[in-house]
């Protein structure tokens, strides 16, 4: 799938906030503001939660707005758009040789994590969709154990990168305005969005006016 520019990526998240997945994704996709791509990355559940989860989610998503699964496959395969791996899921030359036998390959979007410079050389020699880079600081939403890129570290692979890149990790109001100023294709910050008991689209709205969205 040709991505030319993603905005404001959404990751769904049930540790950080009280506000259930369902009404994460509806306020995202009611407010208008253009969001092109929804991941679900729900890794406390069990198959069978998400599955369920994942249904309901699918059918109030208009079609233009991208469902990712992240890191599980077989269930990206069956309910979602596309699938975002890490270092530690399926590889990458499996899951597109997967997609490729069992899908529209051209309509199945395939987002990879990259940590470091190498994995950035590495995914461009594969036809993947996007790549997420990071964490560019250090973050509260999710276990890593790789330092944090900084900023010199996201415009480096940005040099390089031949795939839309989604800048990730610790991206918050203090440091916003920087990482946009680096220019990635999309950024992702969760914890800047998603508060305790609410959604704050008011950062999102800020996004996506940078991008041009919607």
């Amino acid at each position: 799938m040709k991505i030319d520019k993603i905005g404001y990526y959404f990751i769904t998240d049930s540790v950080i906030t009280n506000v259930p997945v369902i009404e994460q994704v509806e306020k995202i996709v009611e407010s208008c503001l253009g969001v092109r791509f929804i991941q679900y990355r729900e890794k406390r559940k069990s198959a069978s939660e998400m599955a369920k989860e994942l249904k309901e989610v699918k059918s109030i998503m208009p079609k233009d707005v991208a469902l990712i699964m992240n890191d599980r496959l077989d269930l990206a395969l069956t309910y979602c758009d596309g699938v975002h791996l890490g270092d530690d899921d399926i590889p990458v030359e499996n899951a597109i040789e997967i997609a490729r036998n069992k899908l529209e390959w051209d309509e199945f979007v395939i987002g990879c994590s990259a940590t470091n410079i190498d994995t950035v050389r590495k995914l461009n020699n594969l036809p993947v969709d996007y790549i997420g880079f990071g964490p560019v600081y250090r973050t509260a939403t999710k276990k890593v154990t790789v330092p944090e890129t900084g900023l010199t570290g996201l415009k480096a692979g940005l040099a390089i990168a031949q795939h839309p890149v989604v800048a990730i990790g610790g991206i918050n109001q203090d440091n916003l305005m920087s990482v946009l100023a680096a220019k990635p294709q999309g950024i992702s910050a969760i914890s800047m969005v998603l508060k305790k008991d609410s959604i704050d689209l008011e950062q999102v709205k800020i996004i996506q006016k940078e991008y041009g969205l919607p």
